[in-house]
């Protein structure tokens, strides 16, 4: 009985199903018969185009594209290839442009910078745009054998125009709460100080960033993200700081954003900065975070400076070569406020309307960037966190030609995922009798340096506390680089070492192999007490 009931609803429910789909087939047949089907082109007849109207339009972070619309039928079109060619006086500006859809519209991107000029950094950096009007000459070729007729128009596009192409730099509902431009370099050939349009940025503090360290930096335009650290010239803080520059294809301008944090999270590990030069980056991707003071500023902020760029920045593609270039006096800078560049109306106009004084700003919280650690040890010259690990590398005791001073004898190492611990029994710290002391890890991070080897050096002295210096060039036929990086040391019974794992690059593996002391005599003499293998 049950069975049978069943197999009742069973059939119901086909029933139904039926005739649903029956309905809706009969439904949807006005609509299938109204499609239009794929347009049958006789490739044997020649083709007469329409004509084609152009304008100049602003793109967002594309800056200006010119725009097309057509007059005849879109079947036209079909299987044809249109480029565009832009002349000022009969002088080409842009060729060979190939067309793409832009906000449903047939664009062709043109490289801004190529149609205008920047008067003087002493003269303030404004662009300087000439009054000959433009013309476009579209070309369509069939990408068959199709003879295609009135395939090449002319088009007077008029006087160029600058479009705004700049989002903002900080995060939606952060603003600044001061800007400031007093930026003077010295010119080389005169020695005296020259003014050069740029602008420093300090973010208002919200709920979601307190505080002006660690606030996001957004890319503000499409384009190829290059950074380079700048030397310290600071005895007491051997740190450089950092310059973001981003070379915009689309529009050849060249973007700095100056004195952020070195590290930045991405996919959840800390990674160096300088990891991500050479790649390209989209309009609004964190690129950076806010850094503390460095041995360049007064205070955490953005500095902001835009250029356009003479040089071939792609086949360039070297960090140091681009930051020189862009802070080279006689390259002029653009006043990119001055010109409205940002996309925002409303934001051109409150940074050129500040109602805050730079001295508002002194008075926000400036903040730091606390990168937490893992492992149960404290770096504070005892051994006594370490009872559960074995030495890695040990060495005999007493054999130190300076006496118990530098008597290397084990040698501990542990990880975390954001820091490496060393802990190093290394006899007596050097006194006052020395003029300095060094002491040198060498390591194989299973991470490639820069002469294609995986060895790495690194080293803590006593002229460069809460240091690290990292030599990446070991291997490369006697040329020395080291870069200093913060780290925490302290040289008590035992020499206890923490740094980051982002300034190692992250390895996989760490196996260090050696490590030798330096003492050192006089500005000219130093001797190696000891060493652990």
């Amino acid at each position: 009985m049950e069975r049978s009931r069943i197999n009742h609803i069973k059939f119901l429910l086909q029933g139904m199903c039926l005739i649903l789909c029956v309905f809706l087939l009969i439904s949807c047949m006005p609509v299938l018969q109204e499609m239009p089907s794929t347009p049958t082109i006789d490739l044997t007849q020649p083709l007469e185009l329409g004509n084609f109207s152009a304008e100049l339009k602003g793109k967002g972070v594309h800056g200006g594209m010119v725009c097309i619309t057509y007059d005849g039928q879109p079947v036209d079109l079909f299987g044809l290839s249109l480029k565009a060619f832009i002349t000022r006086q009969d002088k080409y500006l842009d060729f060979g442009i190939p067309m793409e859809e832009i906000d449903g519209e047939m664009c062709f991107e043109i490289t801004d910078s190529k149609y205008l000029s920047v008067s003087a950094n002493a003269d303030g950096g404004r662009l300087i745009i000439p009054e000959e009007p433009l013309t476009i000459r579209l070309t369509a070729e069939s990408e068959g054998e199709r003879v295609i007729l009135n395939n090449n128009q002319e088009i007077a596009l008029g006087k160029y125009v600058q479009f705004p192409f700049m989002a903002w730099i900080y995060p939606e509902g952060v603003q600044a709460g001061c800007v400031a431009d007093s930026h003077y370099r010295i010119d080389p050939y005169t020695n005296k100080e020259v003014f050069y349009p740029a602008w420093d940025m300090i973010p208002e503090p919200t709920r979601e960033y307190p505080t002006i360290v660690g606030t996001p930096v957004l890319a503000p335009v499409d384009g190829i993200f290059y950074v380079y650290s700048i030397p310290s010239e600071d005895k007491e803080n051997p740190f450089g700081f950092n310059a973001i520059m981003i070379y915009s294809e689309d529009t050849g301008f060249l973007i700095n954003l100056t004195h952020e944090y070195d590290l930045l999270m991405k996919d959840g590990k800390w990674i160096m900065l300088e990891e991500l030069s050479g790649k390209a980056v989209r309009e609004g991707e964190q690129i950076g975070m806010i850094g503390p003071k460095d041995w360049g500023s007064g205070i955490p902020h953005t500095h902001v400076q835009v250029t356009v760029s003479w040089v071939d920045i792609l086949r360039t593609n070297s960090p140091e070569t681009i930051y020189g270039y862009l802070t080279n006096i006689n390259h002029p800078n653009v006043d990119f406020l001055m010109e409205d560049l940002f996309i925002d109306e409303d934001l051109n106009h409150a940074l050129n309307n500040p109602t805050n004084g730079f001295s508002t700003c002194q008075n926000y919280p400036w903040g730091e960037i606390d990168i937490p650690q893992e492992l149960p040890i404290s770096i504070d010259g005892s051994d006594e966190d370490w009872v559960s690990y074995q030495p890695i590398l040990t060495d005999p005791a007493g054999d130190s030609i300076a006496g118990d001073v530098m008597d290397f004898t084990e040698l501990y190492v542990a990880e975390d995922t954001n820091y490496l611990y060393l802990m190093l029994k290394a006899g007596a710290k050097p006194d006052s009798i020395w003029d300095s002391w060094s002491a040198t890890f060498s390591a194989d991070l299973s991470v490639e340096n820069r002469c294609g080897g995986t060895a790495w050096e690194f080293h803590v002295n006593s002229d460069n506390p809460n240091a690290i210096l990292i030599n990446r060039m070991v291997g490369c036929d006697g040329n020395i680089s080291e870069q200093a990086y913060p780290a925490e040391y302290i040289w008590g019974d035992v020499l206890e070492v923490r740094v980051l794992q982002a300034y190692l690059r992250n390895p996989s593996e760490i196996e260090i192999f050696n490590v030798k002391g330096f003492l050192l005599e006089s500005a000219d003499n130093y001797i190696m007490p000891d060493e652990i293998r």
